[in-house]
């Protein structure tokens, strides 16, 4: 885990978001959780900082998924004052069944200034400090451009389910955490209006793409089963290589060039210097695709035989390709200009 990012990440342990931390939280108090984690350091001890100030435009910044800029202060003061009173329902205390937390202790803001300050409270710590596994890091301007209340929330669960590619969920656990209970009885109009959205979204804005297959139990279903897929971590497929060149021996014992006068080079290299002309033809579809060696290639062969054509352009196109690209040619090398 490294926080040594040009972009903000915020990092969570496992336990706060199975515990659906964010099931109560609207769409304004989930992105402002969220922006005060990424200023924390998880690998960090649990006494660092737990006080974060932040202003109006920073929260707007890593937020594009917010249109509504001129409501935008009173929006995240009222979300403020409202992330006070929330808890979360956290694993119980020995000897107890139920036990609760709160995220903060502390507010504050400069009325009419568009500052602000919170500081998480110090029992909230262990599920976003001194964390070594078990945790999930999501980038907050791939979560903050989701504009869904709904897509916030799956966003959260989906990603800390990437790592094994697939998650089931059940129905009505599903509604608890999206905060839908009694909202969405029939199936259809929960998958309309909450489920379909978010997941379109989703996979429009970040780097998961998601599926859901809904299972039934009896003619209800009852459960839904997510397949993903993070294209972040995906292998990148290796960009196709230029077949070699035909190796000179086989043209004979002279493949020689000369490299002050190409077209005094040896009838031997004229041969293989043609055949060469032919894999970088049948390769190559456009010159800017072309790496600075192989435009080399391209010139010298042109330059040895008038009969030689490329469908890319003449000699000077490929000078004048290096010279852009800050190269010149001196007997038939790269010299950078």
């Amino acid at each position: 885990m490294s926080k040594n990012t040009s972009k903000p990440v915020s990092t969570k342990s496992n336990n706060l978001i199975d515990a659906g931390f964010f099931k109560k939280l609207n769409g304004m108090e989930i992105r402002i959780v969220n922006l005060a984690i990424s200023k924390l350091n998880p690998t960090r001890s649990l006494s660092q900082n737990r006080r974060f100030e932040f202003s109006v435009q920073d929260f707007l910044d890593c937020n594009s998924g917010i249109s509504d800029h001129k409501n935008a202060y009173d929006n995240v003061k009222n979300a403020v004052l409202r992330l006070s009173n929330i808890w979360v329902q956290v694993e119980p205390l020995s000897g107890y069944d139920y036990s609760e937390i709160s995220l903060l202790t502390d507010r504050s803001y400069t009325k009419g200034k568009g500052r602000f300050m919170i500081e998480f409270h110090e029992k909230a710590m262990p599920y976003l400090a001194e964390i070594r596994n078990n945790y999930t890091s999501i980038l907050l301007e791939t979560f903050g451009a989701l504009k869904s209340e709904y897509s916030l929330k799956m966003y959260e669960i989906l990603s800390r389910w990437a790592f094994k590619g697939f998650v089931s969920i059940k129905l009505d656990e599903l509604k608890i955490l999206l905060d839908v209970v009694g909202m969405y009885d029939r199936y259809n109009n929960f998958s309309q209006r909450v489920l379909t959205p978010a997941v379109k979204e989703i996979n429009a804005k970040t780097n998961l793409i998601v599926s859901v297959k809904p299972i039934r139990t009896g003619r209800a279903i009852s459960e839904l089963e997510f397949k993903i897929f993070d294209k972040s971590k995906a292998i990148p497929e290796e960009e196709p290589k230029r077949p070699r060149f035909p190796h000179k021996n086989r043209y004979g014992r002279f493949v020689k060039l000369d490299r002050e006068n190409p077209k005094m080079s040896s009838a031997d290299y004229g041969l293989w210097a043609r055949d060469c002309l032919k894999i970088l033809e049948d390769f190559y579809q456009k010159i800017e695709d072309v790496p600075n060696d192989d435009l080399l290639f391209y010139w010298i062969f042109l330059a040895i035989n008038a009969s030689n054509k490329s469908k890319l352009g003449t000699k000077k196109t490929f000078l004048d390709e290096l010279k852009k690209r800050g190269y010149k040619i001196v007997e038939c090398e790269l010299v950078k200009i």
